[in-house]
């Protein structure tokens, strides 16, 4: 059902934003893109690098993994690389929470009573 009710709906939003997506000229600044690119191919560069670093575990585990259930393997070394990730992420999150609430808290506090966590 939630298909079929989403497959009605996109045309209905693409009709009601007609004004919105008509009028305009679609084009390529070719100084801008250059200067942005002149910019910007380190990044992609590193980009590239860093999602190889990411990948290249997965590519080389049936090669490296001695044993006849190297896919097997793979599968639960992947399932363990997602959990890490997901957890290495709830920590970040806490601890961005935590230390704004802590300057927050630090911020109301009058001069005296300020830990002196930061100088």
């Amino acid at each position: 059902m939630p298909f079929i009710s989403t497959w009605h709906a996109q045309p209905l939003s693409l009709y009601s934003l007609k004004k919105e997506l008509t009028g305009f000229h679609y084009g390529i600044d070719k100084n801008l893109a250059k200067r942005m690119l002149s910019y910007s191919w380190p990044i992609l560069i590193l980009g590239i690098a860093g999602i190889l670093n990411q990948t290249a575990d997965f590519i080389m585990f049936p090669y490296l993994y001695k044993g006849g259930q190297a896919h097997q393997q793979l599968g639960i070394y992947g399932a363990a690389s997602k959990i890490a990730m997901i957890m290495a992420m709830i920590t970040q999150s806490l601890f961005v929470m935590l230390t704004n609430l802590l300057f927050l808290a630090r911020k109301k506090m009058p001069t005296a009573e300020k830990p002196m966590l930061l100088p």
